[in-house]
């Protein structure tokens, strides 16, 4: 081997660009969630389980409802209620981790 260690002492970063984020769907490349068109909107938007993966969720502009702090807050709400379902949490269970 040539350099031992090498890989080992390597740092990676992945770094993204508006270029990038304009070609996952996020509007003229910007930060603040997928484009404002129809197909994009209400029941088109992602939802709280995007994707039939276990364990996996979603919130943020981008997910339903949408965009904006009251809006994402409204999501965070969803998501939550969809982890309650998803996890049989009784509401004394949620009352207990919370103190």
């Amino acid at each position: 081997m040539a350099f031992p260690g090498l890989t080992d002492s390597m740092e990676w970063m992945e770094v993204r660009t508006p270029q990038d984020a304009y070609h996952f769907g996020l509007y003229q490349g910007g930060m603040f969630g997928i484009e404002p068109s129809l197909f994009q909107s209400g029941v088109f938007r992602p939802q709280v389980k995007p994707l039939s993966v276990d364990n996996l969720y979603a919130v943020g502009a981008s997910i339903h409802p949408g965009g904006g702090i009251p809006i994402v807050i409204q999501g965070a709400q969803l998501m939550v209620r969809q982890l309650v379902q998803d996890f049989q949490i009784t509401s004394a269970s949620t009352t207990a981790r919370s103190t």
